[in-house]
């Protein structure tokens, strides 16, 4: 069975006083006008936003060559010089690595490096 996880980008300010962090989600609410999403720090509530603060992002199922669980927007590097932004296309029904189809054999063979996310915000 598979493994729905989500972890979701706060950028700055939006938690009054801390800086843009990524966070573990332990919680999605549907309400009728939203979806808020309850995020934790150090194994305990931090807070609950609109969805429309956050950049959520899923757990692909895959780990990279050090064990590191894979999620979307992650960039992941070959060793070879070239680094892929994770992501999910819809027309192949599959988690990719820029164009190729990631899968447990690819994934073994790359290192998660940063997000989109951080990188933007910090300059990575």
């Amino acid at each position: 069975m598979r493994d729905f996880r989500f972890r979701a980008w706060v950028p700055n300010d939006i938690i009054e006083g801390r800086k843009g962090k990524i966070y573990p989600v332990i919680g999605l609410r549907w309400k009728p006008d939203q979806v808020e999403v309850e995020i934790w720090d150090d194994l305990r509530p931090l807070a609950t936003l609109s969805i429309e603060y956050v950049k959520l992002m899923q757990f692909t199922g895959l780990k990279d060559k050090n064990g590191k669980e894979i999620y979307e927007s992650d960039k992941l590097y070959n060793g070879g010089g070239i680094t892929r932004t994770v992501h999910f296309k819809k027309l192949r029904g599959a988690w990719c690595a820029g164009e190729l189809r990631l899968d447990n054999q690819l994934a073994s063979k790359l290192v998660v490096t940063g997000n989109v996310y951080e990188e933007a915000e910090y300059g990575k």
